[in-house]
């Protein structure tokens, strides 16, 4: 009955074997063929959504990550309104001024990377507040900026804890203040970027107890392994009256582009 079919002349090809055992053989191929083809692209599948469900959990702890670091700038500029209030509300209504200028980039800006000169741009608004509380004679910056670094993206709020770092814990324990130095330049694939100062430093050597002392410091290494896996270099380098060196290299282009986008 079945072979009586299969040479119907209504099919396109049909098999006529001799042999009885061919017929299992081109079942068998058959499911093969197609059952395989099935199972990689299910397999597939699967891994794609696994590597979509990673990198949400990825992107959702970088938000977290780069949360925390925005009440650390916040909390220290209230701190400085409030004592200022009643010694001087001219100043402390300046800075209100100023620190809504500040608010109001921080949360337009929504993406994960800026620009260079968005990041320095933050800066300027940031330094212009701690200049109105320290004085423009007791905290000086100087800004060594290549122009061929300043479209290139990085993580957002990743060069502004360490000039607030450098502020709270070398310039304003300093008598007479003091200055910042804020160097980047690209070369061969990389940015660089320090943020340096002639503060007091800290008698601290190991470059893991500097990281639990700093603002965010931890956060922003976390947020740098993230975005750029193990291509990156983070170094603290301090000594007693000599003031705090911070260093950062990144490659140019991120790890992690999806986390980041």
């Amino acid at each position: 009955m079945i072979f009586s079919r299969i040479l119907d002349s209504s099919y396109l090809f049909a098999l006529n074997p001799t042999n009885p055992a061919v017929i299992p053989v081109v079942l068998i191929s058959t499911v093969l063929c197609v059952g395989i083809p099935l199972k990689i692209w299910n397999n597939t599948r699967i891994e794609i959504k696994l590597k979509e469900r990673e990198t949400q959990l990825l992107r959702s702890r970088y938000e977290v990550l780069k949360s925390q670091i925005n009440p650390h700038f916040l909390f220290n500029t209230l701190n400085s309104i409030a004592s200022l209030i009643r010694t001087n509300p001219e100043e402390a209504r300046d800075i209100i001024v100023k620190l809504s200028s500040v608010l109001r980039t921080l949360l337009k800006e929504r993406r994960n990377l800026v620009s260079v000169e968005e990041e320095l741009d933050l800066i300027d608004k940031y330094l212009a507040i701690e200049k109105s509380r320290f004085g423009r004679d007791r905290l000086k910056v100087i800004q060594e900026i290549d122009p061929d670094s300043r479209e290139i993206l990085i993580p957002a709020m990743i060069l502004q804890p360490l000039v607030e770092n450098a502020i709270k814990h070398g310039i304003s324990k300093k008598i007479g203040g003091g200055t910042i130095k804020i160097r980047i330049k690209k070369n061969e694939g990389y940015l660089f970027c320090e943020v340096v100062d002639d503060g007091v430093g800290t008698e601290l050597k190991d470059e893991n107890d500097m990281l639990d002392r700093g603002i965010g410091l931890n956060n922003i290494k976390e947020r740098l392994k993230m975005v750029y896996g193990d291509r990156f270099r983070f170094h603290i380098d301090s000594n007693i009256d000599d003031g705090t060196d911070v260093r950062i290299e990144v490659p140019v282009k991120p790890e992690t582009p999806q986390l980041v986008e």
